[in-house]
Parts: structure tokens; C-alpha cells; sequence
């Protein structure tokens, strides 16, 4: 019985690693919006963290971080450390007070965008001082909005996941 319950617990957890590689593939790839690239990493750190809890939510924080980073031209290691700060934060937070429904989802995911976003203007953009208003209404602003946009299909995706997944392992 024990082993059978760690089996469905490798195959959820190695499932889920498997979305947020294919989620830092197609967010890598050209997929992008009038040139405005879709975030997928963070909507899928806060929803894994959200059902997993607030360990998850820092090892896949750090798994997408780290896959996010390899891919960006400012490789500094933010990322992994933002998506790490963000899943924790998310996992304590719906295990504490929040409840686990989409709203939650698009509220703790809303706000994790802005904080991203604002945080790499102020960072990269601003020192720069050129455009920098521009970005943030052209660039940063419509990134922040996919992102959320982004939140409704994964939650029922990852719902999903953990529903057949939750089931199994309690019939087991």
C-alpha cells in the first residue's frame, strides 16, 4: 500500500515537472502576441504551489526560474529566485488563508505579475532611461495582462492533473 502511494506521488510530481519544462519550451519558443512575449512560467509556479503546497511551490519555482533563466539575456539568477519567493509565498498562503479556487488563483497570480514586472522595469529598463515609460505601457503592462489571461487554462488543467491524481491516490 505504502509503495503504491509513493508510485502516484513520483508519477504527479514527475508530471507536473514535466508541464513546467514544456511550459518554459513554449514559453521560450516564438509564442507571443504583437510581440509581447506570454509569461506561462509564473501563472504555472503560483498554480503548482496553490495545490502542492509551499515546498513544491520553491523546488518548481527554482526548476522554472532556472529554465526561465537560461533562456533570458540577463541570466542573474532572478528569476529562479523570484519563482522560488512566489511559490513558497503561494503554497503558505492558500494553505493558511486563502482557500484553493480560481479566483485565488488570479488574484495571488495578478499580483506576483506586477511585483515581476515592475521589479525587472526598475531593474533593466529604467537604468537605461530611454523609453522607459514606453516599455512599461507598450511592454510590461500587456505582458502583466497575458499573464493573468494565461492563469484560466492551466488552473484547469492543473486541477485536473491533481484531481486524478488525489483520487488514485486515495483509492490506493
Amino acid at each position: 500500500m505504502h509503495t503504491q502511494r509513493t508510485k502516484i506521488l513520483t508519477i504527479r510530481r514527475l508530471l507536473l515537472a514535466a508541464v513546467v519544462i514544456i511550459g518554459a519550451l513554449v514559453q521560450n519558443s516564438a509564442l507571443s502576441v504583437g510581440g509581447i512575449q506570454i509569461c506561462i512560467l509564473l501563472p504555472l509556479t503560483v498554480i503548482i504551489a496553490m495545490f502542492e503546497k509551499e515546498l513544491a511551490g520553491i523546488l518548481y519555482g527554482i526548476l522554472a526560474g532556472c529554465l526561465w533563466d537560461i533562456s533570458a539575456t540577463t541570466a542573474d539568477g532572478m528569476k529562479a529566485l523570484f519563482l522560488a519567493l512566489t511559490g513558497c509565498a503561494c503554497g503558505l498562503l492558500v494553505r493558511y488563508i486563502m482557500r484553493n479556487n480560481l479566483l485565488s488563483a488570479l488574484v495571488l497570480c495578478g499580483a506576483a505579475s506586477i511585483v515581476f514586472n515592475v521589479l525587472h522595469w526598475i531593474i533593466y529598463v529604467i537604468p537605461n532611461a530611454e523609453g522607459m515609460f514606453r516599455a512599461l505601457f507598450l511592454f510590461y503592462i500587456p505582458q502583466i495582462l497575458l499573464s493573468i489571461l494565461a492563469v484560466i487554462p492551466l488552473y484547469f488543467l492543473l486541477r485536473a492533473l491533481e484531481k486524478k491524481y488525489k483520487v488514485a491516490e486515495e483509492a490506493k
